[in-house]
């Protein structure tokens, strides 16, 4: 059984070891009781260093805020109806850390609340870099606004079509040139004249 145990928790100790996301165990104080290696490669410090340091020096105000409110609220929860099933779910949460050399990330967190044997509360959870997901969003949104603009204030007819053909959107230089509204292009009759309606206005206008 020992043996058993062991190799358990060698194999446990290599997962975390190796993983990316930061693993870490802390108290409602938040100090840390353990974090795994990776902590070191996201936020500068040596795991020494957390070891003495509380997770409210390592989270902008307001993100620290929002992790008071939101474990501040399960712990008064459990108090008053005694029942561990409120920590069943983990909680997920945006936040904005501060690395050892003054500059911001932001982070992704799932952490649960757990009742060790003796009925101390601890915090569990992991925590995920997602600097570059928002960096790829950000360049989606610009992308997306860029490709509304040159589709609004196109000089020419633009429609944009769902996969079935019917139109969806139709910016002003199309609705002008057939001189229709946007509720006369998405009637379910529209697909089906479309090619019609199109030849017959190029048809009139050049002769």
């Amino acid at each position: 059984m020992k043996k058993e145990l062991r190799e358990t928790q060698e194999q446990c100790k290599i997962l975390a070891d190796n993983m990316i996301d930061s693993i870490w165990l802390i108290d409602l104080n938040g100090n840390f009781l353990y974090c795994s290696p990776s902590a070191k490669a996201m936020l500068g410090y040596e795991i020494k260093e957390l070891e003495k340091i509380k997770l409210k020096q390592i989270l902008t105000p307001s993100s620290y805020l929002q992790v008071q409110k939101r474990v501040g609220g399960l712990v008064q929860q459990y108090k008053l109806e005694k029942d561990q099933k409120i920590f069943d779910r983990s909680k997920y949460m945006q936040l904005v850390a501060i690395k050892k050399d003054g500059k911001k990330l932001p982070i992704e967190i799932s952490a649960r609340i757990i009742v060790k044997n003796n009925g101390e509360l601890n915090i569990v959870g992991s925590t995920r870099d997602i600097s570059e997901r928002i960096a790829t969003e950000k360049r989606l949104f610009k992308s997306e606004e860029q490709f509304q603009q040159t589709f609004v204030n196109a000089s020419v007819g633009m429609i944009i079509v769902d996969k079935n053909g019917s139109i969806i959107n139709a910016n002003q230089a199309f609705l002008k040139m057939l001189d229709y509204d946007q509720n006369d292009i998405k009637k379910p009759r529209w697909p089906i004249l479309f090619c019609r309606l199109v030849i017959m206005r190029i048809f009139y206008k050049n002769y």
